[in-house]
């Protein structure tokens, strides 16, 4: 099978989970996780 674009991905994706690859496995940085900024914001605001 050929795929490409969005398919491609959740195949990708989907095959990773059979062979116990997390998303985390495959990032070279976590610094491109938008996430770590919104994160970081939640537990500031409840150590007040």
């Amino acid at each position: 099978m050929t795929v490409d674009g969005f398919s491609a991905r959740v195949i990708q994706h989907e095959t990773d989970h059979l062979d116990g690859v997390l998303f985390f496995d495959r990032m070279t940085s976590f610094e491109s996780l938008t996430f770590l900024d919104e994160y970081s914001r939640y537990w500031s605001k409840s150590d007040d």
